[in-house]
């Protein structure tokens, strides 16, 4: 048995909204011509950058030159938990999260 899908007739009540019959050329010529006037029309906008985010681009720019991990360190560890040979210490971690979850409710 075969199947001619393009031949199937279409689900009752339903339209395809991704044909279109209009011509496309009329409508560029028009867009065009708005664009130029609207282009006339704009106005000049100021824009404000908060402090927030002034901190928060200075605090990236530093995180991007910092050197603050040691990457000898890094290979060392990953080696270590390859290995089976890595212990970690729980309740230091625990509290280290501690520590930064409140720092952060400060703020």
């Amino acid at each position: 048995m075969t199947l001619d899908i393009n031949s199937s007739p279409k689900p009752k009540g339903r339209t395809d909204n991704r044909i279109q019959d209009k011509p496309l050329a009329p409508a560029k010529a028009e867009s065009g011509k708005k664009q130029e006037s609207t282009a006339a029309q704009q106005k000049s906008v100021s824009v404000s950058i908060s402090a927030e985010a002034k901190n928060l681009d200075t605090i990236e720019k530093r995180a991007k030159n910092s050197s603050s991990f040691d990457k000898e360190k890094v290979t060392a560890i990953k080696q270590a938990l390859q290995e089976g040979k890595y212990t970690i210490n729980f309740e230091k971690v625990a509290e280290k999260l501690l520590n930064h979850e409140s720092l952060l409710n400060q703020h």
